[in-house]
């Protein structure tokens, strides 16, 4: 049995639009986007619970603030953020998902590339605001690296 698709359903599959919600904690995700973005820790500390997890790309959590200003600051010596594409902004209950291509620069050649991810924030509420305790970033970061491989694909 075969996967049967019409010429309609495939194009909702080779170009979907995007799907984009409005909420309360989808507004704290891009406020906060803005200030880590910008460098401001002082005022994207609000943004997070103190023992906040920031997971990259299947890495050991960076923990506290502290921790996600000091993985932010390694990506910033080799690539700038330029914003995403996104294709996915769900909230349900104290999750926020969003998919999306992030838009990159390298430092060293000025190429620009994008890279395909889903980020997932969970929040808590901490003093009467909700804050993010969770953040786990799923891309493949070895794409902020602008070296080649070290093999061929051809085949002698």
């Amino acid at each position: 049995m075969g996967l049967k698709t019409t010429v309609s359903q495939q194009k909702i599959f080779m170009k979907p639009e995007p799907i984009i919600e409005q909420g309360q904690l989808i507004d704290h995700v891009v406020a906060m986007e803005a200030d880590v973005g910008s460098g401001n820790w002082e005022a994207a500390a609000k943004w997070f619970t103190s023992d906040v997890a920031y997971h990259v790309a299947g890495r050991p959590a960076f923990l506290g603030v502290s921790g996600i200003e000091e993985y932010m600051t390694w990506q910033r010596s080799i690539v700038t953020w330029l914003g995403h594409d996104s294709h996915l902004v769900l909230e349900h209950k104290d999750t926020v998902i969003i998919e999306a291509d992030s838009r990159f620069r390298r430092a060293s050649t000025g190429a620009e590339f994008k890279l395909p991810c889903t980020d997932v924030y969970r929040f808590r509420s901490e003093g009467g605001e909700m804050q993010i305790f969770d953040w786990r970033v799923y891309a493949d970061v070895s794409h902020f690296l602008d070296q080649a491989f070290p093999f061929s694909s051809n085949v002698d």
